[in-house]
C-alpha cells in the first residue's frame, strides 16, 4: 500500500499490482517491516483507505477491518477451487477493492480488479 501510494504521488501514468498475502494489513500484527525501516510499529498506513468502505466500517473501524484481513490471508494453492476458500476469495476480493477504490479517489486512475491464470496463480 505504501508502494501504491508512492506510485500515485509520483504521477505514475500506468502501474499493475500483484498482491499476495494480506496479513500485514491487520492492525494487531507485529509488522517487522515496518519495525526495521522506522524503529517503531506505528503504521504508515489507515484502513480501509477508501471512503466507501470507510462508510461501511462504522462501529469499530479497526476491529472488523483486522477480522476482514485475517479472513483474507490464505495462500493454499492446492485447496484454490474448494468450497471452504470462497469466503477467503471473497474477503481478499474487499481488500483489492478497497485499494482500487482508493486509487481512484485519491490519484484518479482508471482501475480493474481481474484473476491471474492460472487460477492457482492468484489466491
Amino acid at each position: 500500500d505504501v508502494a501504491l501510494r508512492k506510485c500515485g504521488q509520483a504521477g505514475a501514468r500506468a502501474m499493475v499490482f500483484c498482491p499476495c498475502c494480506v496479513g500485514k494489513l491487520n492492525r494487531n500484527r507485529k509488522n517487522p517491516y515496518i519495525w526495521q525501516s522506522t524503529g517503531s510499529n506505528t503504521p504508515t498506513v489507515e484502513y480501509p483507505q477508501s471512503s466507501l468502505f470507510q462508510q461501511c466500517f462504522v462501529e469499530d473501524r479497526q476491529k472488523d477491518w483486522n477480522a476482514l484481513a485475517k479472513a483474507a490471508d490464505y495462500g493454499d494453492a492446492e485447496q484454490s477451487r474448494t468450497c471452504r476458500n470462497a469466503a477467503r476469495r471473497c474477503a481478499k476480493s474487499l481488500l483489492e477493492t478497497d485499494r482500487k477504490l482508493f486509487l481512484e479517489e485519491a490519484y484518479g486512475y482508471q482501475t480493474a480488479l481481474t484473476r491471474m491464470e492460472p487460477w492457482e496463480a492468484t489466491p
